[in-house]
């Protein structure tokens, strides 16, 4: 819960998620998994279903990773 942390523990869990997804889906295996073009006429919601399961991850996590890197809606 937010509320009983202070803004900089807050920050550091923020920071913590984002190295977290770092090493669980780097950016160029999921660029390779794009390239491949198996995802090119799926629907954005399958396209991050399939790497959730390709990545073993969960889909707010993949959601997450795929808008900080800005890949939704760029495949």
């Amino acid at each position: 819960n937010k509320n009983s942390y202070s803004d900089a523990e807050h920050k550091q869990e923020q920071e913590a998620n984002v190295f977290a997804a770092a090493i669980l889906m780097p950016a160029f295996l999921i660029q390779a998994e794009f390239d491949r073009g198996e995802y090119w006429y799926l629907a954005e919601t399958e396209v991050i279903e399939r790497l959730a399961k390709t990545f073993d991850v969960s889909i707010p996590a993949m959601t997450f990773r795929l808008s900080n890197l800005n890949f939704l809606k760029t495949y």
